[in-house]
C-alpha cells in the first residue's frame, strides 16, 4: 500500500497529469488555479475523491477499488457574464495489488503480579499488501479475532495453549504459533514464623509471623501436614488449637501460602514455605507437695466420718484422684459432690475424704486416697469394747478407769478414752459465708487441739477447715470454720467430743 503526493495547476483549455496505482493505493494531489479560482467542481472516474470541491491549493485525497482506467477532473470559473474555465485532470491505470502474507514467529508473555497477562504476536516478517492484522486466542488453533495491534489480554489459567497469527487479507495468512498458557502465581514464602513453650494442659498455641506478604494468606500445618490448622493475612499472630505436643514433647508446623486471584493466584492453593517453628508443652507434675488427712479414734460404729479437707499444691494441669479401702470410701474436691470413683484435680483445689467406721469396737477402717503419684490415708478407728470389772486383786498392766453408763445401762458417757459428750442446743444451725470465718462458741479450758472436736448433723455443701481455739478468753474459745466454697452454706453442729 503506497500513498502518492502529487500537484498540478489548472489552466485555459486543461491539462494533465499521470499516476498509475494499485487498488491499495492513494493519491494526495494539490491543485492550484489561476488567479485563486475556486475549485467548483470535482469529478471522479472509477475512483473515490475527498472532498467534492475545495478552494485552490488544497490537496484532494484519491482511493481505488476498482481495476482499470481512473480519472479525476477538477474544474474552476472565473463566473461573470464572459467566464473563463480552468481545468486539471489527474489520471492512469488501476492495477491489482500483491499481498504477500507475514511470517508469526512466536507468542510471548509478561508476567504481571495480576489475574490477566499481555501476550504479544511477533513476527519474523511483515508481508507486503493488504492491511496487516493480529489474532491471538485461548484453545482456539485458529484464533480469529482480527485486530490491527499485535497485544492481547490473556487471562492466567491452570491449563491451555495459546494460539497466535497475522494476515494481510483474508486469503493471506501466516502460520499460526502458540505457546502454554501463563498459569497462575504461588505465594511468596519468604516468612518467618516464631517457636513457643506452653503450659500443660494448655488448649491452644500461637506463632507470630514477619516479612510475610500483604494480602496474602498464610496457614499453620503440621510440619509436611495437608490441613489448616489456623490461617491469617499478612504479618502478625495466629493462633490454633488442634494437633498440640503431648506433656514434655516438641511438636513442629510449617507455614504454607496462598496468593489471592487479584494478585495472579488462583486463590484456593497452599504452598509450602519452608519455614519452620515448634511448640513445647512443658512437663507435668503429678506429685503434690505433702498433706495429711486427719484421722478419726473413738469413732461411733457403722458411723459416716470425714476428715478435715486439705489443700493441694504443687502439681501442674489436671491430675488423677483415686480412692480405695474400707467402708466404701469416697473423696470430694472443693465443693462438688461425693465420689468413689476416679476424679481430677487441679493445683490450689482441696480434697477431702470420708468412710463408714467399722461395725466393731475397736477396728480400723483405712481409705486409701492417691493423687497423681502421691498417696496419704485417712483412718477411723471405733471405740475400744468394754472389758468389763475385776474381782481379783491381782497385778500387772493393762487398761484400767472409769467407765459410766446412761440409766438405760447400755449408753456409755465416760470412759478412760472419751472424758465426756456435750450435746449443742445452741446454734441450731450455723451460716457461713463464701470466703468467711464463724466461730462455734464453747468453753474449752484445759483441753488442746488433740483431745477435742465437733459433728454436725448436716452441712449441704459446705466445704471447710475447722481450728480449735482453746486458749484466751472463753468468750472467744471454740471451733472456728473457714468456708472455703463460692457461696453460703450452712450446717447444725450437735455434739463436741471432748
Amino acid at each position: 500500500m503506497t500513498t502518492y503526493t502529487r500537484s498540478v495547476t489548472g489552466v485555459f483549455g486543461g491539462t494533465t497529469i499521470t499516476q498509475n496505482v494499485n487498488t491499495t493505493d492513494t493519491v494526495e494531489v494539490t491543485v492550484s488555479m489561476p488567479f485563486g479560482t475556486f475549485i467548483s467542481t470535482i469529478t471522479p472516474s472509477n475512483c473515490s475523491r475527498t472532498p467534492s470541491s475545495m478552494s485552490s491549493g488544497s490537496t484532494c485525497t484519491v482511493t481505488f477499488s476498482g481495476t482499470g482506467a481512473y480519472s479525476v477532473s477538477f474544474l474552476a470559473s472565473t463566473g461573470g457574464k464572459y467566464p473563463v474555465f480552468y481545468q486539471a485532470t489527474l489520471n492512469g491505470t488501476v492495477s491489482t495489488a500483491s499481498v504477500t502474507a507475514p511470517t508469526a514467529s512466536s507468542v510471548t508473555f509478561d508476567n504481571p503480579a495480576s489475574a490477566d497477562t499481555t501476550a504479544t504476536v511477533n513476527l519474523s516478517a511483515n508481508g507486503s499488501g493488504g492491511t496487516l492484522e493480529y489474532a491471538c486466542e485461548v484453545d482456539d488453533s485458529t484464533p480469529d479475532n482480527w485486530q490491527s495491534g499485535s497485544t492481547f489480554t490473556i487471562a492466567r489459567g491452570s491449563s491451555g495453549t495459546v494460539y497466535a497469527r497475522a494476515r494481510r487479507s483474508s486469503t493471506t495468512n501466516s502460520n499460526t504459533v502458540s505457546a502454554t498458557r501463563p498459569g497462575f502465581l504461588t505465594g511468596d514464602i519468604t516468612v518467618n514464623a516464631t517457636s513457643s513453650t506452653i503450659a500443660v494442659g494448655a488448649t491452644s498455641a500461637s506463632t507470630t509471623l514477619s516479612n510475610a506478604t500483604a494480602g496474602e494468606t498464610y496457614a499453620v500445618r503440621v510440619n509436611n501436614g495437608s490441613t489448616n490448622l489456623a490461617t491469617r493475612t499478612g504479618d502478625g499472630a495466629v493462633s490454633f488449637t488442634g494437633s498440640l505436643p503431648s506433656s514434655g514433647n516438641t511438636s513442629t508446623y510449617e507455614i504454607f501460602v496462598r496468593r489471592p486471584t487479584s494478585t495472579g493466584g488462583d486463590g484456593t492453593t497452599y504452598t509450602a514455605t519452608n519455614d519452620t517453628f515448634t511448640v513445647e508443652m512443658t512437663s507435668q507434675d503429678t506429685t503434690p507437695n505433702a498433706f495429711t488427712l486427719q484421722n478419726v479414734t473413738n469413732a461411733g460404729l457403722s458411723t459416716v466420718y470425714q476428715s478435715v479437707s486439705q489443700q493441694v499444691t504443687g502439681i501442674t494441669g489436671t491430675v488423677t484422684v483415686s480412692v480405695s479401702g474400707d467402708g466404701s470410701p469416697q473423696v470430694q474436691i472443693g465443693s462438688g459432690a461425693w465420689t468413689s470413683g476416679p476424679t481430677t484435680i487441679t493445683n490450689n483445689d482441696y480434697i477431702n475424704a470420708r468412710l463408714t467406721s467399722s461395725a466393731s469396737n475397736g477396728t480400723e477402717h483405712t481409705a486409701t486416697v492417691t493423687v497423681g503419684t502421691y498417696s496419704e490415708d485417712f483412718t477411723v478407728t471405733t471405740v475400744a469394747a468394754s472389758t468389763g470389772g475385776s474381782t481379783g486383786t491381782s497385778g500387772g498392766s493393762g487398761a484400767y478407769g472409769i467407765e459410766v453408763y446412761d440409766t438405760n445401762g447400755t449408753t456409755k458417757v465416760l470412759s478412760p478414752s472419751t472424758r465426756y459428750l456435750t450435746f449443742m442446743t445452741l446454734p441450731a444451725t450455723i451460716t457461713i459465708a463464701a470466703g468467711a470465718t464463724a466461730l462455734v462458741q464453747q468453753d474449752m479450758t484445759g483441753l488442746f487441739e488433740s483431745n477435742c472436736d465437733i459433728a454436725f448433723r448436716g452441712y449441704g455443701a459446705l466445704f471447710f477447715t475447722i481450728s480449735r481455739v482453746t486458749t484466751g478468753a472463753v468468750s472467744s474459745q471454740g471451733f472456728s470454720l473457714y468456708n472455703h466454697g463460692t457461696a453460703s452454706a450452712t450446717a447444725s453442729p450437735y455434739i463436741v467430743r471432748f
